[in-house]
C-alpha cells in the first residue's frame, strides 16, 4: 500500500535534467618527444585526421543523446545553452571544433536574410574580384558555404589556466614540492627497481634506431611509450620485439608517471 499510495507522485519526484558538463582531452595526436620514430610525423603534438575523427563521432552521439532523444538542447545552435572552454593548445581547441562539429553539422547554419544585396555580404575592401565571384558559388541561403555553424571555444593562456590546468607551477606552485615529495617515495624507488628489466628491453628497442645511449627511467619511459600510443593510433608500425608484457608494463608506468 506504501508504494502504492506513492505511484501518483512518482513524476514529481522524478530526476530533472539541468545542465550536462562534458570533460574530455584530446583526441589522438602525433607525438611530443622525440624518441623512436616520432620524426616520421609532421608536426609534434598536433590532433591528427584520427584525433579529428575521435571528436566528430563523440559529437555525434552527443548530438543523438541530447538533441534527437531528450531534446534537450536545441537543434540548430543556440549560444545560450552552450560554453566551450579549452586549454590553450592547437590540438585542444582543434579537438573541441571537431567535436561541435559532429554535435552541430552541416546544413544547419544560420542563413544570409532574404532579398539582401550582395555588396552588403562581403566586406567593404576594393579589389574584392575573387572573394565577390567565390560567393557566388554558394548557396546563398546559408552565411557560409554547407551551412557550416561555427561556434566560439574560449581559452586563457596556460600560466593563468585554473580551471583545466590548475597542476601548472605558474597556478600551483606547491605542485613542484609535491612531485618531488612523490619521486623520493618508497613506493616509487621500488617501481624503479620492480621495472628494471623492461627498462633494458626499452633501451634495446630506442637504442637500435637513431637514438643512442638513452638511458631509460620512469620519465623516459613514459615518454617514449607515448611515441608508441600515437604510432598505434596513426596506423604506424610498432618496435618488432614489443611483448604483451612489455607494452602491459609500459602502459602502467605511463599511468602511473602521469597521475
Amino acid at each position: 500500500m506504501f508504494f502504492l499510495s506513492l505511484f501518483p507522485f512518482l513524476p514529481l519526484l522524478a530526476p530533472k535534467l539541468l545542465m550536462v558538463l562534458e570533460v574530455f582531452r584530446h583526441g589522438a595526436r602525433e607525438p611530443v618527444y622525440d624518441y623512436w620514430n616520432a620524426r616520421s610525423f609532421r608536426e609534434f603534438g598536433e590532433l591528427t585526421s584520427v584525433g579529428m575523427h575521435q571528436h566528430y563521432v563523440l559529437g555525434q552521439e552527443i548530438r543523438s543523446r541530447y538533441i534527437d532523444t531528450l531534446g534537450f538542447l536545441s537543434p540548430v545552435h543556440a549560444p545560450e545553452e552552450l560554453y566551450v572552454r579549452s586549454t590553450d593548445l592547437n590540438r585542444t581547441l582543434a579537438s573541441a571544433i571537431s567535436q561541435l562539429y559532429g554535435l552541430y553539422p552541416l546544413n544547419i547554419g544560420p542563413y544570409l536574410p532574404l532579398g539582401i544585396e550582395e555588396s552588403r555580404i562581403v566586406p567593404p575592401f576594393k579589389h574584392l574580384s575573387k572573394a565577390k565571384s567565390s560567393t557566388r558559388l554558394w548557396n546563398r541561403t546559408f552565411g557560409l558555404p554547407m551551412g557550416f555553424q561555427p561556434i566560439a571555444v574560449l581559452s586563457v593562456q596556460e600560466k593563468d589556466d585554473e580551471l583545466l590546468r590548475p597542476y601548472m607551477p605558474s597556478v600551483c606552485p606547491v605542485n613542484i614540492m609535491l612531485e618531488r615529495r612523490q619521486k623520493s617515495a618508497r613506493k616509487y624507488q621500488e617501481w624503479k627497481e620492480e621495472f628494471q628489466e623492461s627498462f633494458r628491453q626499452l633501451e634495446v628497442m630506442v637504442n637500435s634506431s637513431d637514438m643512442t645511449n638513452l638511458t631509460i627511467t620512469i620519465d623516459t619511459a613514459s615518454r617514449v611509450y607515448d611515441v608508441f600510443e600515437a604510432d598505434r593510433y596513426f596506423n604506424q608500425e610498432l618496435p618488432e620485439n614489443m611483448t604483451a608484457e612489455l607494452w602491459k608494463n609500459l602502459s602502467f608506468i605511463s599511468d602511473m608517471h602521469l597521475y
